[in-house]
């Protein structure tokens, strides 16, 4: 999925999830069994040349998704605009897109 001219990629696997966390020097990989148990749902967003920007997480509640947050590198909080405009993306079109599947 792209945005602007930014890429979302889903993390479908364990490797991927860990990964994501080493380069981005962050927690996402704490997260793996709420992944496991299909309650969570977890989002690279790259540049068009693979630099990694920050991690999407959306959160199932019951049958609704929700942005749970975005994390950029060592958890540091996405710019305003940034945060505004993955919140402004639907959940549905990101489970649609084939999240986390582990």
């Amino acid at each position: 999925m792209t945005h602007g001219v930014l890429c979302v990629r889903p993390i479908t696997n364990t490797w991927a999830l860990h990964k994501e966390a080493l380069e981005m020097h962050h927690c996402a990989n704490g997260y793996l069994a709420r992944c496991l148990d299909g309650t969570w749902r977890l989002f690279s967003v790259l540049t068009p040349a693979g630099k990694r920007m920050a991690t999407i997480s959306i959160e199932r509640d019951g049958l609704i998704w929700t942005i749970d947050d975005v994390r950029s590198f060592a958890n540091a909080s996405v710019s305003p605009a940034m945060r505004a405009r993955w919140r402004r993306i639907s959940p549905a079109v990101m489970v649609s897109f084939d999240g986390i599947r582990l």
